[in-house]
């Protein structure tokens, strides 16, 4: 095993014994493969509250809309890319770890919907595909709810 998905597992770990007890999780690869989803919103779909999704290696063409709350974790920054995520309604305390979301959104590449809290954003880079950087991807105010952000 490489150390990236030594340390993912790590982490799924650790977050499963600060969860309900009943949490899955479920694991996304392009490649597909035994209990596996080959897409994220699949993977999404199938779960509940509390819920984990590990996602390997890879580029994701794909837009999440968060309505639960889960965690989500890549294989880590630049190594699991996806497009815009959207937390609306339900999703608050949520986190979201180890991903490089790539927007061709100008209003940003994460949006946290007014009253969503408890966002945790770490190990992340957001980027603009006009090249812009993170700081260009979000509205201030939406950026404040978050817990931490760190490139």
């Amino acid at each position: 095993m490489n150390k990236h998905l030594i340390s993912l597992l790590a982490t799924a770990v650790a977050v499963l014994l600060s969860t309900s007890a009943y949490a899955t999780i479920r694991f996304v690869d392009a490649n597909g493969g035994t209990n596996h989803y080959t897409t994220i919103n699949a993977a999404y779909n199938a779960a509940v509250n509390g819920d984990t999704t590990l996602i390997s290696t890879g580029t994701y063409s794909e837009t999440l809309i968060l309505t639960k709350t889960l965690v989500i974790l890549g294989a880590g920054i630049f190594q699991t890319t996806m497009n815009e995520i959207t937390f609306n309604g339900g999703s608050g305390n949520s986190v979201i770890e180890g991903l490089t979301v790539w927007s061709t959104r100008q209003d940003g590449s994460i949006i946290i919907a007014s009253g969503v809290d408890g966002i945790s954003l770490r190990r992340m880079a957001v980027r603009q595909a006009n090249g812009g950087s993170y700081a260009n991807n979000f509205l201030l105010t939406q950026l404040r709810r978050a817990q931490t952000f760190s490139v």
